[in-house]
């Protein structure tokens, strides 16, 4: 069975073959990856020009600004209730029935 790499120069043969086989992927790889992502590069190229083209200042609502700021620091003031107010669920056992009448 005859190999191809024996002889005076079989070793620079295989060398020569593995970096062939190392250049080819790399190339192949480089393809792949380009035609993987030229989609999405033009997708983001479109996205950034028309951004660029449609530039807005938007105007600041100065009063709803001021007015939101309040309400804000009025909501973080922390209320005290007064200690003396009357509980709603407490009933008292003295409470007085009124009689009524029926007969006329």
């Amino acid at each position: 069975m005859p190999t191809f790499y024996r002889g005076k120069y079989g070793l620079w043969r295989l060398i020569y073959i593995l970096i062939f086989g190392v250049l080819l992927s790399a190339v192949l790889f480089t393809y792949y990856f380009i035609y993987q992502n030229i989609y999405s590069a033009i997708a983001n190229a479109n996205a950034v020009t028309s951004i660029k083209s449609n530039l807005n200042i938007y105007n600041l609502d100065i009063p709803a600004f001021e007015k939101a700021a309040a309400a804000i620091n009025k909501k973080q003031i922390r209320e005290e209730f007064p200690p003396n107010i009357r509980n709603i669920f407490f009933y008292s056992s003295n409470s007085v029935a009124t009689p009524t009448s029926t007969s006329t």
